[in-house]
């Protein structure tokens, strides 16, 4: 199978190769290869693979001119000898599939690889323009936040209903509770979100205060920004496509 497939090893050794092929055929492009040396020794030693990023131009193209400014962050674990994990940004073409637009092999979810991805994304896309109403959806991953802050302050931040009700559930568990909640988050209008909120009071009080510390902007559909016509309140774009990656045979990148 190796003969076929070739090595992990071997795949990782030609990083450089196959940066240089992707920019050669897709003009455009933005493929960083990031590598860490042994700077104390006298004759440097042979790189070591620390980070990959890639942005195709096609894929770019078709997701400025075709697509809305929204993209869904997530990250799955690499499976293999070398590990990691697969940064992606998903955005939704007009008939709301999945649209890859870049992904990046990390060591780790961390601020620094984040930041990494954040800014050869911004080149991929010609920067975050403040004309547009940029907006990012997440389940908050470590560093993923405080990168967006740092690198596209004015971003529209969305958080993922799913995971806010996880953590609500682990508080305020209820059958009740839980359709209120998801009429909140799913209401269109001011006054079906302050209903669901009641109810929610009135059912426990503690409940109702919990919600309120998080914007509405961030969660319900009724406060999302016009402007960017999504009405998306989780972040399955980015779950399905760390499920459709889970499923295949070989998660060599």
């Amino acid at each position: 199978m190796e003969s076929i497939e070739g090595s992990y090893a071997e795949s990782f050794g030609r990083m450089s190769y196959y940066a240089d092929f992707v920019l050669e055929k897709n003009e455009g492009s933005v493929v960083t290869l990031q590598c860490d040396v042994d700077e104390t020794e006298a004759i440097h030693s042979t790189p070591i693979f620390k980070r990959f990023f890639l942005g195709l131009s096609a894929l770019r193209d078709g997701f400025l001119e075709g697509c809305s400014p929204f993209l869904g962050f997530d990250g799955c674990h690499l499976k293999g000898p070398f590990v990691g994990v697969l940064l992606a940004a998903i955005g939704l073409d007009g008939n709301n599939g999945l649209f890859p637009v870049a992904f990046a092999v990390v060591e780790s979810e961390c601020k620094e690889s984040w930041i990494f991805f954040f800014e050869n994304l911004s080149m991929l896309v010609g920067g975050f323009s403040v004309d547009k109403p940029w907006t990012f959806m997440s389940d908050r991953q470590k560093g993923l936040v405080e990168t967006i802050n740092e690198v596209v302050p004015h971003a529209i931040n969305r958080r993922c209903a799913r995971h806010i009700y996880a953590n609500f559930r682990s508080q305020f568990a209820g059958t009740a509770l839980k359709r209120y909640f998801w009429q909140a988050a799913r209401s269109y209008s001011a006054v079906g979100f302050n209903f669901a909120l009641y109810k929610i009071k009135e059912l426990k009080p503690a409940a109702y205060e919990w919600l309120l510390k998080i914007p509405a902007e961030m969660w319900s559909r009724h406060a999302f920004d016009p402007r960017i016509k999504n009405d998306h309140v989780t972040n399955n774009i980015s779950e399905s496509f760390n499920h459709w990656w889970g499923n295949l045979e070989a998660n060599q990148f």
